[in-house]
């Protein structure tokens, strides 16, 4: 009865293609769906993991412009491994890596303004208490500018034609 259940809900969220799929029996996990579902993790994982390197690689570089994705996944894992640094060998080493990695985090906050169309000084306005931190976080949570502004090409559209992207965007 739960597997059922489970399979309908399953086949709530598919789409009508993949639903004659599994009426089929093209289901189990040698299904192309289950490869292709699988790759498409792997895929974005993959990114995600790229985009924390390229915060790194990027430490001194505070020109061109940074994608939310590229800023976001950067300061989530940052901030999930000094959690588990803090959790394990204590508030000390957990600080170190919060000191160290403050250098990266704040030219990969540069660059992420300067996607949004503003300078790097505005990360100034982190000296106003609360307002903005606030402020910050919805700069960074809004899209960048299409196509080229003054600080350089579109990171999301090199080409600088925007296009229609296919499949999940994550950034």
């Amino acid at each position: 009865m739960a597997v059922i259940d489970v399979k309908r809900c399953l086949l709530s969220v598919l789409t009508p293609e993949v639903i004659h799929r599994n009426h089929l029996g093209l289901v189990g996990p040698r299904a192309p769906l289950a490869r292709s579902v699988a790759m498409e993790f792997k895929e974005n994982v993959m990114r995600v993991l790229r985009w924390y390197l390229c915060g790194w690689l990027g430490v001194f570089r505070f020109s061109g412009r940074a994608r939310r994705g590229e800023f976001w996944s950067f300061y989530v894992i940052n901030q999930v491994i000094v959690g588990l640094v803090s959790v394990f060998f204590g508030d000390v080493p957990a600080t170190v890596f919060g000191l160290v990695q403050a250098v990266p985090l704040i030219a990969l906050d540069v660059r992420r303004l300067h996607d949004t169309g503003r300078s790097g000084s505005t990360l100034a306005v982190l000296f106003l208490p609360l307002v903005g931190l606030v402020m910050l976080i919805v700069w960074s949570l809004r899209p960048g500018d299409v196509g080229p502004n003054r600080f350089g090409p579109d990171p999301k559209w090199p080409s600088h034609e925007p296009m229609v992207p296919v499949g999940p965007v994550l950034g």
